[in-house]
């Protein structure tokens, strides 16, 4: 209860502080401050410094069963149990960003920017959830507006949640029950390398308006889960492009699109199957109609995704702006192995949709606030999990956060 109040105030705290004036962009992926593209003047030190709270409703992106279940707790769970170190459904989550760099002039004395930053996100109920995440960028202008950049980000540890590692038919009837079941926690490594490019293509003028940048980029991407979930890990490219339209004043129209084509290596994991959805006797017993049964299967965590991402920016007076973006995002996962209840014939959609109003307080200084919420719906022809590891979930967010330049 007391890390309850103490994150209400904080919000409350950072929220009233900062509404008679305010700006900036808050998402997690924000990117770095753009660099200009006039020819370099002597180097010098650049850096940011952020700080953001968070209230959000479901942290753990769990179905509406399992939030409800997560809920009645009134104290830690068990270790090797499904909510082990998972104290609460809702969070309120702090994150300090700092970046330091340098700019000055590069190739054909246009600027070249150097930057490293760091996250850190302090959880005040789930702590195992607490994390940090270090990136860096190195940034070439070219003339007519052009930009090359190479960025890399590295998340050290996260734990996303817990789920099925192995079960233990105690009683040897052959069929498992919910104290016969042993989980683990899905900690994971995650690193991203990026290259993009970004050209302007049409300028806008004090009389049209009109404007369109476009943004090129090829990268990789690669998720590690910790023993013994290895069976999760995966990597693979990402293709990505953007385009910016300069409407009429004060709009702004964001356009992108990215596929991930992300490979597992089939592996073998613990799952509890029912005997009569694959008519097999899977426990040895002579018959096929138990449920619950722990089977040793195949099961492959590759996938396909592909994000359309759309944005609509406005400068709604001076110093004020509001951004309106939605998400939808499509997986499909190619798994052939016929016990694999987790992934084959598996589909997921997910929508986001949030808005952001962003404020200056000073010319370093600003303040935004905003919040979204996010839907995934998960379809399958193959029979459904009895671990309810893949499910629907819905989770809404809501931040406040303040952003320096130096």
């Amino acid at each position: 209860m007391h890390a309850f109040h103490w994150s209400m105030l904080r919000l409350a705290v950072l929220v009233g502080v900062t509404m008679p004036g305010a700006t900036a962009a808050l998402a997690s992926q924000a990117p770095a401050p753009p660099v200009h593209g006039k020819p370099g003047k002597a180097w010098h030190v650049v850096g940011s410094l952020r700080v953001d709270e968070q209230s959000n409703n479901n942290v753990f992106l769990l179905s509406d069963t399992m939030r409800a279940r997560l809920d009645t707790f009134t104290t830690p769970a068990s270790p090797a149990t499904r909510f082990a170190d998972m104290r609460s459904v809702n969070d309120y989550i702090t994150t300090l960003r700092g970046g330091l760099g340098v700019e000055g002039p590069g190739l054909f004395g246009r600027t070249l920017s150097i930057r490293s930053d760091a996250d850190y996100d302090w959880y005040a109920r789930n702590a195992k959830r607490r994390n940090i995440d270090v990136g860096f960028s190195v940034a070439q202008t070219f003339p007519n507006h052009g930009r090359l950049e190479l960025r890399g980000r590295l998340v050290p540890s996260y734990f996303y949640r817990n789920f099925l590692a192995d079960a233990i038919d105690l009683n040897g009837d052959g069929v498992i029950q919910s104290n016969e079941r042993i989980y683990a926690a899905a900690t994971y490594r995650d690193s991203r390398l990026r290259v993009s490019y970004r050209q302007r293509l049409i300028g806008s003028t004090q009389t049209d308006g009109l404007g369109a940048t476009l943004e090129l980029a090829v990268g990789r991407s690669a998720r590690t889960y910790e023993a013994p979930l290895r069976y999760r890990s995966y990597r693979g490219p990402t293709v990505e492009a953007a385009l910016v339209l300069e409407l009429a004043r004060p709009w702004k129209l964001e356009v992108g699109y990215t596929h991930a084509s992300l490979n597992s290596r089939a592996d073998s994991a613990v799952l509890l199957l029912n005997e009569p959805d694959f008519n097999r006797d899977l426990n040895g017993n002579g018959t096929t109609t138990d449920l619950r049964v722990r089977s040793a299967q195949m099961v492959d965590f590759s996938r396909r995704e592909e994000d359309l991402d759309l944005g609509l920016r406005a400068e709604l007076n001076e110093g004020v702006s509001a951004r309106l973006r939605y998400e939808h995002r499509w997986r499909a996962f190619p798994s052939v192995q016929p016990f694999d209840v987790l992934n084959n014939s598996r589909r997921d959609r997910r929508d986001f949709a949030g808005l952001e109003l962003s404020f200056r307080v000073r010319q370093d200084t600003h303040f935004s606030v905003g919040g979204d919420v996010e839907i995934q719906t998960v379809r399958r022809s193959l029979v459904p999990s009895l671990t309810e590891d893949v499910t629907d979930y819905k989770r809404t967010r809501f931040y406040a956060g303040w952003r320096f330049q130096i």
